[in-house]
């Protein structure tokens, strides 16, 4: 049985090497990045160390470049547990840091089984492939190694090419911008393969910082971040070289998503250009489309704020019209009433079923209305009208009553408060 350490910032990663690994009776210590990596390896001095290679704060290269620097921890072995992406930047990093095996995630459980069985010693002897001629071994060796390298070089492709299919899927349906920015700054860093990375989006007028999050290292001013200058943290390596895209759609520019220092010292490509820009842009519109979520839900709100306001403000005023002392009744655009209070039934002798059947021409004699009608058009300016009319009541008598009529809640509503005569 060995004592294993693993070090990965993804706790799914850790579970499954650590169910894999005790299956096989060895004893696993987990980490969550290389800084705490360090002290379980002092405290504990393990047989056998899997790391990942990019994590906060301290990633896979400098952990195991500060366990070579540490005589007592200088000859563990350690095997690289990184992304299939990125298996051209772990061979680099492997070649400087004296690191001998790579497995990449994902990969299958006899696969990686068989890699910390080598690791350990526990590997078993190899059969000595038939000898063949000099010139026939090199040509074959020749074929296999360009045969090798161009189907590495494809499967790297097709890898980067699925995890940018995944991101686009998985943080497109992200609803909080700051959310949106940092996932997709974590993702460039990852799929590209850099010691740092950072995004910025800017204000409507680009002189104010609306959200900013960096991986890998802090910003050396984080009031005022460079897009050049990502801050490495100390113990980082001054930054060889950077990669910077404008998040951007075709109307506006919101900001810009950057990394620093390619992983094996090799410097961004071509290919690596293209991979950041198509990043940037996959984080404009779902930065772009987040924004309006936000901004949809502020305004639902709102809207029930102000619905929730009406609803309160209509309760006040009917209780107000329900406890008048004189008739008070309102009417549609078209005349025809939709709402009566008690007093105004009880003055004119309806129910107030009756009444919401009514015109406000019915209530009214031909003769009189004709000699003096009701400029229901101009109520809508804001006038008000004062006028003695009569009223024909509930058992057809008629009621001399003084009036007053002015909009009730806007264009599509007029109301009018009667009172009876006095003598």
């Amino acid at each position: 049985m060995a004592t294993i350490l693993i070090v990965d910032d993804h706790e799914a990663n850790r579970k499954l090497l650590t169910n894999l690994l005790t299956d096989r009776n060895h004893r696993t210590i987990e980490a969550r990045d290389g800084t705490e990596g360090l002290e379980r390896a002092r405290a504990t001095l393990p047989d056998l160390i899997i790391t990942d290679i990019l994590m906060p704060t301290m990633d896979g290269y400098e952990f195991t470049r500060r366990l070579r620097e540490d005589m007592a921890l200088a000859a563990i072995p350690v095997i690289f547990y990184s992304a299939n992406y990125l298996m051209p930047e772990a061979r680099a990093l492997a070649e400087r840091c004296a690191v001998e095996y790579i497995v990449p995630k994902p990969t299958e459980p006899e696969e990686l089984l068989r890699t910390v069985d080598a690791a350990l010693g526990l590997e078993p002897a190899q059969v000595a492939p038939p000898r063949v001629d000099d010139f026939d071994r090199e040509h074959i060796r020749v074929l296999t190694d360009k045969l090798s390298t161009q189907a590495q070089e494809l499967q790297n492709l097709n890898a980067r090419l699925e995890a940018l299919i995944e991101i686009g899927q998985e943080l497109n349906v992200a609803q909080d911008p700051s959310e949106v920015v940092e996932r997709y700054c974590k993702a460039a860093r990852e799929v590209i393969g850099a010691v740092c990375a950072s995004a910025c989006i800017m204000d409507e007028k680009g002189g104010g910082i609306r959200h900013y999050c960096s991986g890998g290292v802090k910003p050396a001013n984080p009031e005022s971040p460079c897009p050049i200058s990502l801050g490495c943290a100390p113990g980082i390596p001054v930054m060889d070289s950077y990669l910077v895209a404008p998040i951007r759609t075709r109307t506006r520019t919101y900001g810009w998503l950057g990394l620093g220092n390619k992983l094996g010292d090799s410097g961004f490509t071509d290919h690596d250009e293209q991979l950041l820009t198509t990043l940037a842009a996959q984080l404009a519109m779902g930065y772009e489309n987040s924004r309006l979520f936000e901004e949809l839900k502020q305004r639902a709100e709102d809207v029930q704020g102000e619905a929730l306001e009406h609803r309160q403000s209509m309760e006040k005023y009917r209780m107000v019209v329900e406890q008048a002392s004189d008739g008070i009744a309102i009417a549609n655009e078209r005349g025809e009433y939709v709402e009566v209070n008690p007093r105004m039934l009880q003055m004119l002798g309806y129910t107030r079923e009756q009444f919401l059947t009514l015109k406000m021409r019915d209530l009214i004699p031909e003769e009189d209305y004709l000699r003096d009608p009701i400029p229901l058009n101009e109520l809508d300016c804001g006038h008000v009208f004062r006028k003695e009319h009569r009223f024909i009541r509930g058992d057809r008598s008629l009621l001399d009553v003084e009036n007053q009529y002015d909009a009730a809640g806007g264009r599509a509503c007029a109301g009018h408060c009667a009172r009876r005569f006095r003598a």
